[in-house]
C-alpha cells in the first residue's frame, strides 16, 4: 500500500475518532465556558463565528488571516459537531449567522460531563437503556450506569490487531 494512501487512510480514523470522543478537551470546554457567558444574560443569542472567535481569544485582533480562518474552521466544525446552536440565523454582518440558547448550551455541557469515571446512560440516551453485557445487581432500568472498568473486562472475544 502506497505511504500517501496509508497517511489519508490513518487521517481518516483519527478523526472519526475525535468524533466518537466522550470528553471534552480544555479547547472545548473554553468554548462551551465562553458562549455560556456570551448568551446568559439574555438567553439567547444569535451570534457568527467571527463573534465566539474574537471572545475566545485574546489575541484575535493580532492574529495573521490564515490563523484567523484556521480558528473559524476549528469553531465552526465544534459548534457542527456538538450541535451547540438551535438553528441558522441567516446573516448578520455579512457573515452565517446562528441562533444559541443558553439552556441548550448548557444542556449540552452537562451530558459530557464525567464524574468519577462513571458515565451515566440516562444522561445520554432518551429512552431507557440496558447497555452492559453482564448481569448486574440492582438495575434500574430508568438509570443504568457502567464503570469504566466494567467496559474494559475480559469478554472472552479475541480481538484483532490493526496495524496503521
Amino acid at each position: 500500500m502506497p505511504d500517501e494512501e496509508t497517511k489519508e487512510i490513518k487521517g481518516f480514523f483519527l478523526e472519526s475518532m475525535q468524533e466518537t470522543q466522550n470528553e471534552l478537551s480544555e479547547y472545548e470546554i473554553e468554548l462551551f465556558e465562553t458562549l455560556k457567558e456570551m448568551v446568559k444574560d439574555k438567553g439567547k443569542e444569535t451570534l457568527t463565528v467571527t463573534d465566539i472567535a474574537e471572545r475566545l481569544k485574546s489575541d484575535y485582533a493580532t492574529m495573521e488571516e490564515k490563523e484567523k480562518k484556521r480558528f473559524h474552521i476549528w469553531v465552526g466544525k465544534i459548534l457542527k459537531q456538538l450541535s451547540l446552536y438551535d438553528k441558522s440565523a441567516g446573516r448578520k454582518d455579512g457573515k452565517r449567522a446562528y441562533e444559541f440558547s443558553y439552556d441548550r448550551i448548557e444542556n449540552i455541557y452537562q451530558r459530557y460531563k464525567i464524574n468519577n469515571n462513571t458515565m451515566t446512560i440516562d444522561d445520554h440516551c432518551s429512552s431507557s437503556a440496558m447497555v452492559s453485557h453482564k448481569s448486574m445487581p440492582d438495575n434500574d432500568p430508568d438509570h443504568a450506569t457502567i464503570e469504566m472498568a466494567d467496559l474494559a473486562e475480559d469478554t472472552g472475544i479475541p480481538e484483532k490487531e490493526i496495524e496503521i
